[in-house]
């Protein structure tokens, strides 16, 4: 999930705080895990190429999130149209250059070897959604996702 400033700044968190209060526990925790599990966007938009320089684990994550948590949806390919499938492009280009960025020893340094093998994984996924996406090739683009998503999760797991 990427969020917008205007929804985390700093006046609107206290608010949401404040009122946070008055609300049931219930409703609190769930809230919670949600803005924790809050990814801000970037601090730009980032081309591909700026984008496999990136020295910033978290700004090269920040743009990881942006480009790919919303394609998540479309891991099945009956779910993509028109719109969402010429997105897939740039979107590759993407995944590429931040596998990329991640293999580099500036932001691999003090990780263990599994770091980079899925940084490489990362980046294959790239290639992968882009031969489909040139293919116009639903299935193998929604199979890429898939495998994009499931590396991200396995990186997470190990190194979050």
């Amino acid at each position: 999930m990427t969020c917008y400033p205007a929804l985390t700044s700093e006046k609107n968190l206290k608010k949401l705080s404040l009122t946070a209060l008055h609300m049931p526990l219930a409703v609190c925790l769930p809230l919670a895990a949600a803005l924790a599990a809050c990814v801000p966007a970037p601090k730009r938009a980032y081309s591909a190429e700026e984008t496999s320089k990136l020295d910033d684990i978290t700004e090269v994550m920040r743009v990881n999130a942006a480009t790919m948590d919303p394609l998540f949806s479309y891991e099945e390919p009956t779910k993509f149209d028109d719109k969402s499938f010429a997105t897939l492009p740039a979107a590759a280009a993407q995944m590429k250059a931040t596998g990329t960025a991640l293999q580099d020893a500036r932001i691999a340094h003090g990780f263990a070897k599994g770091f980079v093998d899925h940084a490489k994984d990362l980046a294959a996924g790239g290639d992968k959604l882009r031969v489909a996406a040139e293919k116009k090739d639903r299935a193998a683009a929604s199979a890429a996702i898939r495998e994009i998503h499931q590396t991200c999760r396995d990186c997470h797991s190990e190194f979050r």
